[in-house]
């Protein structure tokens, strides 16, 4: 499925995320990757004169709503680009055309997708699916053929424990999400609170909990309740009355988008009015 270029659309990260590409492109370390490994792969006779961006973008499943305002936002972005002279390499002007699919927010259709990607559709350079575990699903697939890859909703630590040579990210990761609510409540005299951290059960969202309980340690603030809820959530209404009834006055956690909502409802139901609530 190629995309076709949509008018200008507010999405600040995920046109960050296609510019950076298009800077690497241009820049001397990009202009070498292009001209010495892409323009003299096997696909190099099938190509056009544009620049193939590749990726899998989750359209349905659970990441639907995150993945639709994702690709909105790159379409945007590749078609700023193209509207304002494409990206220039060895002095040739050169468009960004997008092909992606629907990859159903399954980690098992990912690895055989960016394989038809990188192999059928000859995508030169690629960009990472949404979520973190989407994207370990297909970093392998940017290594074995040597295909730069960004990631652009992908930050869990793990990502970076592999050694990836063509992985890059523009996220910070996942284990620094919560430093900045920490710090507000230390810089509002709130460090004498006690914290409840209730988070999803995925790569992503533990590592972000792990490092909120870490930092929260550093900066003195006592965590009373820690723990994971399952894919489904139909535990929340007991662990947030758990949490009240540790005796927390802060809230950290969630996930992803429809997480966040269903904990924000249930604290409704529960009674429960934390001073101060911050959510993945």
């Amino acid at each position: 499925m190629q995309a076709e270029p949509r008018k200008l659309m507010t999405r600040t990260t995920a046109i960050i995320v296609i510019v950076v590409v298009a800077l690497a492109v241009a820049s001397g370390g990009g202009v070498y990757y292009y001209v010495n490994y892409v323009a003299r792969s096997p696909c190099a006779s099938a190509t056009s004169s544009d620049i193939k961006v590749g990726f899998t973008i989750s359209l349905t499943g659970t990441y639907n709503v995150e993945g639709g305002k994702s690709l909105a936002g790159i379409r945007a972005a590749a078609s700023w680009i193209n509207d304002n002279g494409g990206v220039t390499v060895n002095g040739k002007a050169r468009n960004i055309t997008l092909d992606y699919y629907d990859d159903q927010s399954s980690s098992t259709l990912v690895p055989q997708l960016y394989t038809k990607i990188i192999t059928q559709d000859c995508a030169q350079f690629l960009l990472a699916p949404y979520s973190s575990g989407l994207t370990g699903a297909a970093a392998p697939l940017a290594e074995k053929y040597n295909r730069v890859m960004l990631s652009h909703g992908g930050s869990s630590d793990t990502i970076w424990t592999h050694g990836y040579q063509n992985v890059f990210g523009v996220l910070s990761p996942a284990s620094t999400y919560f430093n900045n609510a920490i710090d507000w409540l230390v810089a509002n005299n709130h460090s004498g609170d006690k914290l409840a951290i209730l988070h999803a059960d995925d790569p992503f969202s533990a590592a972000a909990s792990t490092g909120a309980a870490n930092y929260a340690a550093q900066q003195h603030i006592l965590v009373v309740y820690n723990e994971k809820y399952t894919a489904d959530a139909q535990g929340l209404p007991t662990q947030l009355a758990a949490a009240q009834a540790a005796g927390a006055d802060d809230l950290l956690g969630g996930g992803h988008l429809d997480d966040g909502l269903k904990i924000v409802h249930q604290l409704s139901n529960v009674g429960w009015k934390p001073k101060f609530v911050s959510l993945l």
